[in-house]
């Protein structure tokens, strides 16, 4: 009996042994989990069709200078988050985690020329220290053959962005008058828009 209780003792505490070193602890990935404070997502969720595809293109200045740093201080890739299937014209949508979880796996592409956004698609901005102020705009020729009462170029309120007390996502939406429609316009907020099955538009009239 002594011989069989030595031998089950044995085999427990190599057991624990072996266990506990080949068994992480729940919290130690949380340790590692860190945003970027210099890392910006900025987020145009879904828009109705047609104002999907019309582009809001991003302008970032130094916010005590006044200096355009879009190209200088700033590098950006794009990821889709949410996207139209084509052959059933049903909206799908992807995993929201890839904006909101750090060192989640998404697929990320490289801006050919200016920095843009249209529905459905998030801009990864990456930020040299500073402050910055953030706008979106629609020159009048971009509109495409989407209509609305503003013929003019489609500007956005200024945001400002400090990267020593970071945020994780900002929201671009479209804005619109009091009866709901579209007025040609869009606001950045750092609260996200509320939702149908597109944003529901910034009232601003």
């Amino acid at each position: 009996m002594m011989k069989l209780f030595l031998l089950k003792t044995f085999y427990f505490f190599t057991f624990a042994a072996v266990f506990s070193q080949t068994i992480p602890s729940p919290f130690e990935d949380d340790r590692k989990v860190q945003h970027n404070p210099w890392e910006l997502i900025i987020y145009r969720p879904d828009n109705t069709e047609g104002l999907n595809d019309v582009r809001c293109f991003i302008k970032i200045e130094d916010a005590e200078t006044g200096e355009d740093v879009t190209r200088t201080k700033v590098s950006a890739k794009y990821e889709w988050v949410s996207m139209t299937v084509v052959n059933t014209g049903k909206r799908k949508r992807t995993d929201f985690e890839s904006l909101f979880v750090p060192g989640t796996v998404s697929v990320l592409y490289d801006y050919e020329k200016n920095y843009y956004l249209s529905g459905g698609m998030a801009a990864r901005l990456h930020l040299k220290k500073g402050k910055y102020k953030i706008t979106v705009t629609t020159p009048k020729d971009s509109h495409g053959f989407f209509k609305t009462s503003n013929k003019g170029e489609w500007t956005s309120n200024e945001f400002y962005y400090d990267t020593e007390n970071p945020l994780k996502v900002i929201f671009v939406s479209p804005t619109a008058n009091r009866n709901g429609f579209y007025n040609g316009g869009w606001h950045i907020s750092a609260k996200a828009p509320q939702f149908y099955e597109v944003t529901i538009p910034k009232i601003t009239e």
